[in-house]
């Protein structure tokens, strides 16, 4: 039966690739003001990497993109190479994606992300499009910031006698994006490594914030509902320090879920008036050119 159930998924997926295409038109049809993309074959890739072994599973994703090449790009390769190179890495950390709903969203928005940053750049070399790189974020990547760090510390102190060097980094990923009635949504997510000291480290942390906000009343009044929480349910703080007379190790477990409402009004007039203001000031110049203007036009008269 497994085996049965299989075989209907390999067959259907030209028929997902299909679905998923037509989404965004409909989606756009009843929403013109908005564009909106779908992306939810990397959702069924997502959990298929559950379902299936590593290899079968890549033969899905050539499949899928083997299908996406032939219906959009009309060149095999783009999408083909894209989808085994994206299959291959979800199925590796399939056990920490999959870890709660907050890593399957921000997998989703990474996902699509690399997706359609590796597509243009792919199409780019091949001449499939003569957009530049600012014409491509400008259209495609607005919505979507990226904010990172990967750096490597060399700690030393002679007088300690202690000496350590580590890697660190930092990830934040976040989407914004104007939905109908003029609604607001941003999502903000990401993350950072171990933090190192000298003498210790702090633990890293991820978290993720959904935002929806919208003005009313002439843009004076601003309603936003914010939630935050991290991709636990819990904040950690495990720190550890250690010297040649100290040991000192911390650890903490807080449960947060926030949930926000903000009500902000804007006094007086919210847009800028700008006024031209005739200055009355005189000074030793102005009069002095003055009375070089007058003695000039009587001399003149006087000839």
């Amino acid at each position: 039966m497994r085996q049965l159930k299989r075989v209907g998924v390999f067959l259907l997926l030209p028929f997902f690739v299909l679905i998923d295409a037509h989404i965004s038109q409909l989606l756009g049809s009843f929403f013109p003001h908005v564009h909106l993309a779908s992306h939810f074959l990397f959702l069924f890739l997502l959990f298929e990497t559950i379902e299936v072994s590593e290899y079968l599973y890549l033969v899905y994703c050539f499949v899928i993109g083997l299908v996406y090449d032939v219906y959009f790009f009309h060149l095999i390769g783009i999408a083909t190479l894209l989808f085994i190179l994206l299959g291959a890495f979800l199925h590796k950390l399939n056990s920490v994606i999959l870890l709660n709903r907050w890593t399957r969203i921000l997998a989703m928005i990474v996902m699509s992300f690399l997706f359609d940053m590796g597509a243009y750049l792919l199409a780019l070399v091949v001449g499939l499009t003569v957009d530049s790189l600012s014409i491509f974020i400008v259209y495609s990547l607005v919505p979507i910031f990226l904010n990172g760090g990967f750096d490597y510390g060399d700690m030393r102190s002679d007088k300690l006698s202690q000496k350590k060097h580590a890697w660190q980094a930092t990830a934040f990923i976040g989407l914004q994006q104007t939905l109908p009635w003029n609604v607001k949504m941003s999502i903000y997510t990401g993350g950072m490594t171990k933090r190192h000291t000298l003498q210790g480290y702090g633990n890293g942390f991820s978290m993720i914030n959904i935002a929806l906000a919208k003005d009313f009343f002439n843009e004076k009044l601003n309603v936003s509902l914010n939630y935050f929480t991290p991709f636990s349910g819990k904040i950690r703080q495990d720190q550890y320090s250690a010297g040649a007379d100290f040991t000192q190790r911390t650890n903490m477990v807080i449960s947060v879920q926030q949930v926000g409402l903000t009500l902000t009004w804007n006094f007086g007039n919210t847009k800028k008036q700008f006024q031209t203001n005739k200055s009355n000031i005189s000074n030793d110049f102005q009069e002095k050119k003055n009375d070089n203007q007058v003695g000039g036009v009587g001399t003149g008269i006087g000839m």
